[in-house]
């Protein structure tokens, strides 16, 4: 059996009642399609072509809003001169910070890197390290859903000639969320009766109200010390501390609430 001493300090009546608490992202699987624009030396060579990528991005536990984890791209753009096309293969790790707009809302500056295998008309290998930057804008649309609008800088390492360019893309993403735990002991019901000030000394002798205890936990708790003290109602000094010897598992005790 577990010997707990819980003290319950309950700020405002508004707060008995539960709430529904998002438990944040645990990780994300994202595919992502868009178009990639040639800029610098290549872009008088590469015309614009289109861009896929499929990633999955997982938070550490080094900071909250921190996210890393692999990609896979795949590029491909027809050259202007040649009958040939320029086919990118990135494969590398991805990591974004989320900075939250609104609830639903949030902008994400990222970072890139790794090799890349690219297949043209004229090399039909080469490999080589890419480099990216970007930023993005997420929306949460349902629990377990959101849609991104990106852009990207990429930079192409190439001995000869590097290639740089511009990614704009669409994306959806399958939300992983943190398991939310279910707390031993919780509040399951409040009952509460109008306060009015003109009859304040009758509550000298009565409660106002009860609040009702659940064990949730596979195992019984006992010495239970319960303080209940209400915002803006009490006085600076609560009521002493209101004691469950023994609490089973999965049951319930009510105690009354008293202000005086």
């Amino acid at each position: 059996m577990k010997k707990k001493a819980i003290l319950f300090i309950i700020l405002s009546m508004f707060f008995f009642k539960s709430s529904l608490i998002h438990s944040g992202e645990k990780s994300k699987l994202g595919f992502q399609s868009g178009l990639f624009f040639p800029t610098g030396f290549y872009n008088d060579y590469i015309q614009k072509g289109f861009f896929i990528q499929l990633n999955y991005l997982f938070n550490p536990n080094i900071f909250k809003k921190f996210f890393f984890g692999p990609e896979l791209s795949f590029i491909q753009a027809n050259s202007i001169y040649t009958k040939g096309s320029y086919t990118f293969l990135p494969v590398g790790i991805k990591s974004e910070y989320l900075f939250l707009i609104s609830k639903p809302l949030s902008i994400n500056p990222k970072i890139s890197f790794g090799a890349y295998y690219l297949n043209t008309s004229r090399e039909k290998k080469v490999i080589n390290l890419y480099a990216g930057a970007g930023l993005s804008l997420d929306y949460i649309f349902s629990k377990y859903w959101k849609a991104q609008l990106s852009s990207e800088f990429i930079h192409f390492n190439d001995p000869k000639e590097s290639i740089q360019g511009l990614i704009f893309s669409i994306g959806l993403h399958y939300l992983f969320l943190k398991s939310k735990k279910t707390p031993n002991l919780v509040v399951s019901k409040v009952k509460n009766e109008r306060l009015f000030s003109s009859q304040y000394s009758k509550y000298y002798q009565k409660p106002i109200g009860t609040i009702k205890f659940k064990n949730n936990s596979k195992q019984a708790i006992e010495n239970i010390h319960v303080t209940i003290k209400m915002k803006n109602y009490m006085i600076k000094n609560p009521p002493k501390k209101q004691f469950i010897p023994f609490l089973g598992s999965k049951k319930e005790k009510e105690l009354p609430i008293y202000i005086f």
